[in-house]
């Protein structure tokens, strides 16, 4: 059916998936396949293109089998490792969701002006009445993308569209306030 989760944030713990009780032994957040004749490992690796991994214990509480290995997401480098635990099923790390993408820019304008700021989601960058906004990156591959993607936004109307929007909600204030009771 669905697939079941177990969070960890980044910390040893353990949980239910199925009928599998899933404990996280070790975790390491920068990390690189190494392979052995015989199993592959992951090794602390802090360099471009790393993953984070975890090594995992799975005991099923029905058959009492047990099942340890590594799993990891992978990068734009190293494939995903999962953990075959049965026939039917498998523990796979979830892609990690950036918690905050920016960069560190340097504008030039035609008035001759050098700007060097940060620009975040939701956090543009006002130049010469241009809004420059963070949109995307390389996904592919992560933290270490070498590309953004910005949208540059001018509205000459905004501070007009703003006067009328507090116009209307001044009018509307005013109207509850000075109301008169109606007789019946």
């Amino acid at each position: 059916g669905k697939p079941q989760t177990v969070q960890t944030d980044g910390k040893r713990g353990s949980g239910r998936l199925g009928e599998w009780l899933v404990t996280v032994d070790s975790i390491v957040a920068e990390a690189a396949p190494m392979t052995t004749p015989d199993s592959v490992k992951f090794v602390e690796f802090k360099s471009e293109g790393s993953t984070p991994a975890a090594h995992l214990t799975a005991v099923n509480d029905a058959s009492g089998a047990r099942m340890e290995g590594w799993v990891s997401c992978g990068s734009h480098i190293f494939p995903y490792k999962s953990l075959k635990v049965d026939t039917l099923s498998s523990i796979v790390m979830a892609d990690l969701e950036p918690r905050r993408y920016w960069s560190h820019v340097t504008v030039y304008t035609e008035a001759g002006d050098v700007m060097t700021d940060t620009i975040e989601v939701n956090k543009p960058l006002d130049v010469a009445g241009w809004d420059i906004y963070q949109l995307s990156y390389d996904e592919t591959r992560g933290r270490w993308s070498h590309v953004s993607v910005f949208e540059l936004v001018s509205d000459p109307w905004l501070p007009a569209v703003n006067t009328g929007i507090a116009m209307l909600a001044a009018g509307a204030v005013l109207l509850f306030l000075t109301r008169k009771k109606q007789q019946p």
